[in-house]
C-alpha cells in the first residue's frame, strides 16, 4: 500500500477523533477559546523540534519570499478554517459538521484549477459530483 495513502487515512482517523473531542469541549468553551488553546499547545509541542534544530525555521524564511507569503496565507486560512469548523461543530455536532466539511476536496480541485491551471480528470469531476450530492443529502436530512 502507498505510504501517502496510509498517511492520509491516519490523518482522517485523527481528524475524526479531533472533531468528536472538540464537540465535547465546545460544551464548556467557545470556538475561539478552543482555537487559542490549539495554537498554544501546538507551539508547546513543536518548540522542542525548533530548539533542537530538527526544524530550521530561519532557513525557511530566508530562502524564498514566495514560499513565506504562501505559508503565511495558508496559516491564516488554517486558523479561519479551524474556527469555522469549530463553530459548525458547536452548532450542528461533530458528525453533521464533518460530513458537510468533507466537501473540501471539491474546493481543492477548483482552486488548483483557478490558481495553477490544472484541469481535473473525468474521475475527479465525477468524484466532485458525488461529494456535492452527498453533502446535499446530509444537509437536507440532518
Amino acid at each position: 500500500m502507498n505510504t501517502g495513502f496510509t498517511l492520509a487515512i491516519a490523518a482522517a482517523v485523527a481528524w475524526g477523533l479531533v472533531y468528536v473531542l472538540s464537540e465535547r469541549v465546545l460544551r464548556d468553551f467557545s470556538p475561539l477559546a478552543l482555537l487559542f488553546i490549539y495554537g498554544v499547545l501546538t507551539s508547546v509541542v513543536l518548540a522542542p523540534f525548533i530548539l533542537t534544530g530538527h526544524i530550521d525555521a530561519g532557513d525557511f524564511f530566508q530562502r524564498d519570499r514566495t514560499a513565506l507569503y504562501l505559508t503565511l496565507t495558508a496559516v491564516l486560512l488554517t486558523v479561519l478554517a479551524n474556527f469555522l469548523i469549530l463553530m459548525s461543530i458547536e452548532r450542528l455536532g461533530a458528525t453533521p459538521a464533518a460530513l458537510i466539511e468533507i466537501s473540501y476536496p471539491l474546493f481543492t480541485v477548483i482552486f488548483v484549477f483557478l490558481l495553477f491551471g490544472t484541469v481535473p480528470s473525468w474521475a475527479t469531476a465525477a468524484g466532485g459530483v458525488l461529494i456535492i450530492t452527498g453533502a446535499a443529502i446530509i444537509t437536507k436530512f440532518a
